[in-house]
């Protein structure tokens, strides 16, 4: 059971780090609710710098739970939705699993 947990250990830990702060995990939050989520929404709704939210969205990306994009002058994240499916599927079945 444990060599299971083992193999997803790092990844799943870099999720849930990546999430874990109130900031980000309100950023996840809003982007899961608008897609796409407009930068400027990040800075106006959570009242942040754009330096701020700059260093809490490369973490969730880095993380593979949001993706950018850039659309003329103006930049949009949204959920990778299937990473996420993924991970929380996987984190399913192992805490499912007798």
């Amino acid at each position: 059971m444990y060599k299971a947990l083992d193999k997803h250990l790092p990844l799943a830990l870099h999720v849930l780090r990546a999430i874990a702060h109130p900031l980000r995990f309100r950023i996840v939050c809003m982007a899961a609710e608008k897609q796409p989520l407009p930068v400027q929404n990040i800075y106006d709704e959570l009242k942040i710098t754009p330096a701020i939210a700059s260093q809490h969205l490369r973490i969730l990306k880095n993380a593979g739970i949001l993706h950018g994009y850039r659309k003329h002058r103006h930049v949009y994240y949204a959920i990778n939705r299937q990473f996420m499916l993924r991970f929380c599927d996987s984190l399913a079945k192992y805490f499912s699993s007798p």
